[in-house]
């Protein structure tokens, strides 16, 4: 995305200004940006498909054309649809999103800033992390997520990076800018991937593969994977492609890259977690967590805000049991029949007939029998209700004490006021929360009332927004209306006589009696009015006496002010040249990065540097050539080299056996060797080949091998050997940062 795309730093979006840029994908833009009202720093996602749309000079957003409007607009309707479900989650791990709202032709989602440690540079720094501490970390973790997947939604975007540990060492994700609903048709999601932490589903999203919170713990698996080892996993296009050509799982399993450090258990979890097949890992966060050593919990009443519906469904079937809201579905009532209850026998398959009358022990003892069988049926019919009606008062009491907690906190109309309503939806006349109700109304109107008394309308204004929200009263509202009106009103009158004043003693005299008569229509018999016009009307023959040389004076005042906009103007220009310089030099650094060119990339970076504009991209360029260069002098381990082998020996197979389709995916194109062995496979039934000269280098980090051809096998049977020429074929795999490059000819 170019630099001209984004927002740029002061820039202001309703009232939150922009400090810098935080991060950038192919949908959005993250910004570091200050609430002026609250002076208070907040995270800032802003809805920007860069595919999709372009930044007009007014910072508003305009679709690129007339085909790609319609999927911008639903993009931006998505975008608000799933944040307003973001807003819901509440949880000491995971980042709150305050509020979401529409601005520039986009969205923005506005998220709570957490400062801390990037868990990647936490891992570089400890030198790694012991187990009992890194369990503690993503376990926090997990049950944050977990109530992310609850309300049926995923991350999708896990990884070391969107992970960051406080000063007080607790866990907190963050970035829900990728998250998405499962409740949609398979396939209907954007892939959204991140290099070596997304799985297979992600990559094929658009091809009926369903994601859910299989797909977040693999990302959970990935990131654990990382921490252990201190290497990024292989992404699942490699692991892909060794499943395809019959080869190993070039991802070195955890239980042998940790092993000794740390327990066979936990490594086990991670592997179990990071399965390439979705079905393969575990279903849900409850079933992982306990492969992580946690022990479950007894299952108690939530006092958490209940999940309705679908979240209750989803709860009621997990398969371990966890601390979570409970609802009333959990629990199955059906009739109790004397059988079912263990009182009679089952009934034979027909039914038998007693001739015999029964004597009156038997009868007394069917008598017995039937009260029993009323009493179990009672009890368990009690028991239902009872339970029943428990959830229904815990979960009422719940409610009554989060509001209880919203209002003290001093959040009135969103918080408290939404709870206790739902509490009268089901309890009309719980007096507690009628009470409460009615407070929260009188504080309304005294907050209006004290407003008005100090002169505060915009202040007034805001406390009749909520009252509207709280009273059905219109006659009240009615009044305040009324009220604020004539405030403002008099308000208006009080700055006009102020600037008429100061028109006076500024010399305006005309412009002093022009503004009275104005007034005057307003307030005739205002002493007010009379006193000032008479000051006007002496000081109106000075004035005149006295205009030619003001003019004089303001002409030059001019002449002045026009000479600094025009200096103001070229600074400014210049200033846009220079950061426009910067950025290019920037851009070019980042393509030679991205292409390997370490040579060009630090000049251009140096070119940056000295402009004498610095910031964290700059920064954060200069930390990447220096990461390469190291990657670059590593060598290939033996692992890695022998993975290479393996490609060689699959594409050695692929030529033996003729398999044209092996080929094309195992290698790039090259036309004149593929000219050659169009011709070969043409002409022999077989080809006899090896790989000899296996070696590996480090600058360019790559493996190389020969592909000899031993022999040739006519239909006849015979045996031709081919000639120097073209009896040896060599080969290169390119070990790129995160992956291996196919085979080159």
């Amino acid at each position: 995305m170019d630099n001209h795309q984004i927002l740029q730093t002061g820039d202001l979006v309703q009232w939150y200004r922009i400090e810098e840029v935080l991060g950038r994908g192919g949908f959005g833009v993250t910004y570091l940006a200050t609430d002026t009202n609250l002076d208070h720093r907040v995270a800032i996602k802003e809805y920007m498909p860069g595919w999709a749309a372009a930044r007009l000079e007014d910072n508003s957003l305009s679709p690129l054309n007339d085909q790609v409007q319609q999927d911008f607009a639903r993009g931006v309707e998505s975008f608000l649809r799933e944040a307003r479900t973001l807003v819901k989650f509440r949880h000491p791990n995971i980042v709150r999103v305050m509020t979401v709202f529409e601005a520039n032709n986009t969205a923005y989602l506005v998220m709570e800033y957490e400062e801390g440690e990037e868990f990647k540079s936490y891992v570089q720094r400890a030198g790694g992390i012991e187990e009992s501490l890194l369990k503690s970390l993503i376990l926090r973790i997990v049950d944050g997520l977990d109530q992310v997947h609850q309300y049926g939604f995923v991350h999708r975007d896990i990884k070391p990076v969107n992970l960051i540990v406080r000063k007080d060492g607790s866990p907190v994700l963050l970035d829900f800018g990728a998250a998405r609903s499962t409740d949609v048709e398979p396939g209907a999601h954007t892939a959204f991937v991140s290099a070596g932490y997304t799985p297979i589903e992600q990559y094929q999203e658009g091809k009926g593969m369903q994601v859910g919170p299989w797909t977040d713990i693999y990302a959970l698996g990935a990131t654990l994977y990382y921490a252990v080892t201190g290497e990024t996993p292989i992404g699942p296009t490699g692991r892909l492609a060794a499943i395809v050509n019959r080869s190993p799982d070039p991802l070195q399993p955890a239980v042998e890259a940790g092993a000794g450090r740390y327990s066979d258990s936990f490594l086990q979890a991670i592997d179990w977690a990071m399965s390439f097949k979705p079905e393969q890992r575990p279903r849900d966060l409850s079933e992982w967590r306990l492969s992580l050593g946690e022990e479950s919990q007894p299952a108690s009443v939530s006092q958490q805000l209940e999940p309705s519906g679908r979240e209750s469904a989803r709860l009621s079937g997990a398969r371990s049991v966890t601390t979570r809201p409970v609802t009333t579905r959990s629990v199955t009532t059906r009739p109790l029949t004397a059988a079912s209850a263990g009182l009679l026998e089952p009934a034979a398959d027909k039914p038998q007939r007693f001739h015999q009358t029964p004597t009156k022990p038997a009868a007394k003892m069917r008598g017995s029998l039937a009260v029993a069988l009323v009493a179990t049926v009672a009890v368990v019919a009690g028991g239902g209700w009872y339970y029943q009606n428990y959830q229904q008062q815990a979960s009422l009491a719940g409610l009554l004490a989060q509001a209880d907690s919203e209002f003290n906190n001093g959040d009135l109309v969103n918080g408290a006021l939404p709870l206790y309503r739902q509490v009268l939806g089901s309890v009309p006349d719980n007096r507690a929360a009628r009470s409460r109700v009615a407070e929260i109304e009188q504080i309304t109107r005294d907050q209006i009332d004290s407003a008005l008394r100090q002169g505060d309308i915009a202040s007034a204004e805001q406390s009749l927004t909520d009252f509207r929200r709280i009273s059905t009263d219109k006659t009240l509202v009615g009044r305040f209306e009324q009220r604020i009106a004539s405030t403002r009103e008099l308000q208006s009158f009080s700055r006009q006589l102020d600037q008429a004043r100061a028109l006076v003693d500024t010399g305006q005299y005309q412009q002093t009696l022009d503004k009275l008569d104005e007034l005057a229509s307003f307030s005739p018999d205002d002493p007010q009015i009379a006193e000032i016009a008479a000051l006007a009307r002496r000081g109106l023959d000075d004035a005149r006496q006295q205009q030619e040389q003001q003019l004089r004076l303001l002409e030059e005042q001019r002449r002045v002010e026009a000479q600094t906009r025009q200096r103001i103007a070229e600074a400014n220009r210049r200033q846009r040249e220079r950061r426009q310089s910067y950025n290019r030099y920037l851009t070019r650094a980042e393509a030679a990065v991205s292409e390997g060119d370490l040579v060009a990339a630090r000049e251009s970076l140096d070119r940056a540097r000295a402009l004498q504009i610095s910031d964290s991209r700059l920064t954060g360029l200069e930390a990447q050539v220096v990461e390469q260069e190291e990657y670059l002098r590593k060598p290939l381990s033996a692992y890695e080299v022998s993975f290479a082998s393996g490609q060689f020996n699959a594409l050695r197979g692929a030529v033996e056996s003729k398999n044209l389709r092996a080929i094309e995916t195992l290698s790039d194109d090259a036309p004149s060797r593929q000219t050659l062995f169009d011709t070969l496979f043409e002409r022999y039934t077989r080809l006899d080949a090896r790989i000899i000269d296996v070696k590996s280098d480090i600058d360019p980090k790559r493996v190389t091998a020969k592909l000899r051809i031993e022999a040739m096998i006519l239909p006849n049977g015979d045996i031709v050997y081919p000639s120097p020429a073209y009896r040896d074929t060599e080969l290169t795999l390119n070990r790129q940062r995160y992956g291996w490059s196919r085979i080159i000819w």
